[in-house]
């Protein structure tokens, strides 16, 4: 009963989350958003990347030129000396706070020396129009000093969220750029085991999703050594459902293969499963291979008895992944479109529509 009560749960918890639906802007707000400010940055501040429809957004030539944007370092560069600047000036509410700027200021760009300074800053404070001219360049010039530092440190790649976004666009500079990541700061020293389960990475996890092909077998290669091993774990499970992009062929490939996995033992909610028993039931896909319409017939036969895997209308786990694959299959004819224009840097054999490398 208790097995049957935490089922019956952990159901209701899928359900709950396949069903949500996410409230997307419109095209109309989107470019509301975008046209009120010069600065792309600042505009996609103000936007919650996750609520911006993908497909829609591609489709627009504007949108996109805004979004390629992004990688334009001077821009950024103005966006952080201008979020810096703002924060700095919110913080000068005070006489104090506006004399310690000043007097910094003075030190550092004007080389008053410390027994002169504080004479200097009470002759520059008689005078209203004066104090207010060297609080802007107090401002402006601090400012300056620490923009650098943070450019130093931040240019090297877009913030994560950006890369996300650019991986789903999918246009030829998105993919340059993010490859142009991995190259310069990943090849090298590239470590599966850190970035294919326990630290997840947006350019790494970018780069896959965008179908780089290089990338791809990496991962396809340490995902058949992991399942060989039988070392795959809960972390290995959950890279793939949260990283991989929602109903896309590949993620269901990967499934697919494990579904044919032999001996790997989770423990979910406190009960011990097999990742194939899990897997066949709550990311089981319920739509038509062909259609990819909803299938409520396939769901209400197949939560008949889950735990004793009656699978209605399949006999095997073999058959199951089968299913799965013929539902990749379907999705990869819908996807193919946004990959074939892509130009990647890395080449390898060709393959049939549906085939995967593992």
């Amino acid at each position: 009963m208790k097995k049957i009560i935490k089922t019956i749960l952990f159901i209701i918890f899928f359900q709950n989350i396949i069903t949500a639906q996410t409230n997307y802007y419109t095209i109309a707000q989107i470019k509301d958003t975008l046209l009120k400010y010069e600065n792309p940055f600042e505009a996609f501040a103000k936007l919650d990347l996750y609520k911006i429809p993908i497909n829609k957004f591609r489709k627009d030539s504007f949108l996109v030129n805004k979004a390629i944007d992004l990688f334009n370092k001077e821009l950024r560069k103005q966006f952080i000396y201008n979020r810096l600047r703002n924060e700095k000036i919110s913080w000068l509410k005070n006489e104090s706070d506006q004399k310690s700027f000043i007097m910094r200021y003075l030190k550092e760009n004007k080389k008053i020396s410390t027994k002169k300074i504080h004479m200097f800053y009470d002759s520059i404070a008689k005078v209203p129009e004066l104090k207010k001219e060297y609080l802007d360049l107090s401002i402006h010039e601090i400012t300056k000093k620490d923009s650098i530092r943070i450019y130093a440190y931040k240019l090297a790649m877009l913030p994560s969220e950006y890369i996300e976004f650019h991986s789903k666009l999918m246009t030829q500079t998105s993919y340059d750029t993010i490859r142009s990541y991995y190259d310069r700061y990943y090849k090298k020293n590239f470590n599966p085991d850190k970035y294919f389960s326990t630290r997840p990475d947006a350019v790494i996890i970018g780069l896959i999703n965008m179908g780089d092909p290089e990338l791809r077998k990496k991962y396809d290669t340490w995902l058949e050594e992991k399942i060989i091993s039988k070392t795959f774990s809960w972390n290995d499970y959950t890279f793939i459902k949260n990283n991989f992009f929602n109903d896309s062929s590949y993620m269901y490939k990967k499934l697919s293969r494990l579904l044919l996995s032999d001996g790997i033992v989770m423990e979910i909610l406190d009960e011990k499963t097999t990742l194939k028993r899990h897997i066949a039931f709550f990311d089981f896909p319920f739509r038509d291979t062909i259609t990819g319409k909803p299938s409520g017939d396939m769901y209400d036969k197949m939560i008949q008895d889950p735990y004793v895997m009656n699978y209605n209308p399949f006999s095997s786990y073999e058959e199951i992944s089968k299913y799965f694959m013929d539902y990749a299959a379907y999705l990869e004819n819908k996807e193919k479109y946004l990959f074939e224009k892509i130009k990647y840097k890395t080449v390898l054999a060709p393959k049939k529509l549906g085939q995967d490398s593992i």
